[in-house]
């Protein structure tokens, strides 16, 4: 079982306008960034193994990078152009050998770990597009290769259990990509990323935030908890007890 590849041709291309119609992106990928601090700080004399899940452009990695710069990450994606980006976004930290841009699925990936060999998993803006039965694989996986209080973040795209407010906020999301892309004339843009959140909320892809949670703590997760929210996404934070 591998991931589907959604992020090809112009949304690759394109991906940092994304963000221009996500006001909060920044706000959010700085919190991962913070609570990853936190635990650093707890723990200075050891390294600390982090593997980024979908990296993109490398991004959120940056921010995590920036204010931990001694971390042992690996930032994976299924997307050879996200790679190549990121490799060229990362080459400072690359450069310093504590850094490497992996091109693979992730599922296939974390099952070649070893049992509690991570400290950190986290994402942005990814795991919503993994289907449903892989995406509770990856949190199986995750949840086996944790350390014993080892940390999982994730800022993405969690659905209202309130229809009424998830078509809400997700006209709101549209308007702001009419908005960016529109002023632009890209209107190729704009049709892919309207029919990608269209598509996300298909029953396959669909990724509730209550029933996430609940799929987590069945695979071991005990301490999960949402430290954001706004209009469609959160920041989710499970500490791993084990």
């Amino acid at each position: 079982m591998k991931s589907e590849k959604r992020f090809g041709g112009i949304v690759a291309e394109e991906y940092e306008h994304f963000i221009k119609g996500t006001p909060h992106y920044e706000k959010f990928v700085n919190r991962i960034a913070s609570e990853v601090k936190k635990y650093c700080k707890d723990k200075p004399n050891r390294d600390i193994n982090v593997i980024d899940i979908g990296t993109g452009y490398g991004f959120c990695a940056k921010f995590v990078l920036k204010i931990c710069p001694n971390l042992q990450l690996v930032a994976l994606d299924n997307e050879r152009n996200m790679t190549l980006r990121a490799k060229k976004y990362l080459q400072e930290y690359i450069a310093n050998g504590n850094t490497t841009v992996v091109l693979t699925d992730a599922l296939t990936y974390l099952r070649k770990l070893p049992n509690d060999s991570i400290d950190i998993y986290f994402s942005s803006w990814v795991i919503h597009n993994f289907q449903q039965n892989y995406r509770t694989n990856i949190y199986k996986q995750m949840y086996r290769t944790l350390k014993p209080g080892g940390l999982f973040l994730n800022a993405d795209k969690y659905a209202w259990d309130n229809e009424i407010v998830q078509n809400r906020e997700l006209e709101w999301q549209v308007s702001k990509f009419f908005e960016i892309f529109s002023s632009q004339k890209r209107y190729d843009i704009l049709e892919e990323w309207v029919v990608h959140y269209i598509r996300d909320e298909s029953p396959k892809l669909v990724m509730k935030e209550r029933t996430s949670i609940e799929q987590m703590k069945k695979v071991g997760f005990t301490s999960v908890q949402r430290l954001a929210r706004e209009h469609m996404e959160c920041v989710i934070k499970s500490i791993v007890k084990k």
